[in-house]
C-alpha cells in the first residue's frame, strides 16, 4: 500500500561447516571405540564410538556395526542411532550357537543425500565358550527285552548351574 513505507530486516550470517568431497557430499569421520578382545558366549558386549563432520557431531545417524567376512556378505551383529552429540551405544548379546570364534568388527555409516560413507578398521575379538563336561555312570553289558535301564551321570559347567539342562541319550550305531 501507499502508506506503508519500505522496510529491511537485520543480516545475519550463516557458517556452513563441512568440507564436500567429489561426490558433493560432506566427509565424515566415522570412530569406534576399543572393543574387548574376548568375550564369553551368553555375555553382552555394548560397541559405542562417536560420528562427526568436520568435528560437528551427527545425530539421528543409523550406524551398523558389523563382522568383516571375506568370502561372503558381512554379517550384521547390531545397529542404532547417534545421540544429539554425534555418539552410539550398541548392544550385542553374544549368542552361544556361533560357528564362528575369531570376529573382525568394524562400524558402518552407508551414506545418506547429504554425507559420505563411512567404515571403521577392523578390531578383532573372539568369542570365548564357557568349559563343559559330562560323564555317563557305568550302565549294564546287558539287559533283557522289557528290564528298566536307568542311565545316570553328571554335567559340569565351568559357570553357572546345570540344573534344567537337557541331556540326550543316545545309541551309538555305526550303520545308522
Amino acid at each position: 500500500e501507499q502508506n506503508v513505507s519500505s522496510s529491511r530486516s537485520d543480516t545475519f550470517s550463516v557458517k556452513v561447516s563441512g568440507t564436500p568431497s567429489a561426490s558433493g557430499k560432506l566427509s565424515t569421520k566415522l570412530i569406534l571405540n576399543n572393543i574387548p578382545s574376548s568375550i564369553y558366549t551368553g555375555n553382552v558386549v555394548t560397541f559405542t564410538g562417536k560420528f562427526t563432520s568436520d568435528g560437528i557431531p551427527l545425530s539421528g545417524k543409523l550406524i551398523l556395526i558389523k563382522e568383516d567376512d571375506p568370502i561372503f556378505a558381512d554379517q550384521r551383529l547390531g545397529y542404532g542411532r547417534t545421540d544429539s552429540n554425534g555418539e552410539f551405544s550398541i548392544d550385542w548379546k553374544v549368542t552361544p550357537g556361533l560357528i564362528e570364534t575369531d570376529f573382525d568388527v568394524h562400524a558402518i555409516f552407508d551414506g545418506d543425500d547429504l554425507y559420505n560413507f563411512a567404515r571403521t578398521e577392523n578390531q578383532e575379538m573372539s568369542v570365548v565358550r564357557l568349559w563343559s563336561s559330562i560323564t555317563l555312570n557305568p550302565i549294564p553289558q546287558s539287559i533283557n527285552v522289557g528290564e528298566q535301564v536307568t542311565f545316570s551321570g553328571n554335567v559340569r559347567l565351568e559357570k553357572g548351574n546345570p540344573e534344567g539342562y537337557v541331556v540326550y541319550v543316545m545309541d551309538e550305531d555305526a550303520f545308522d
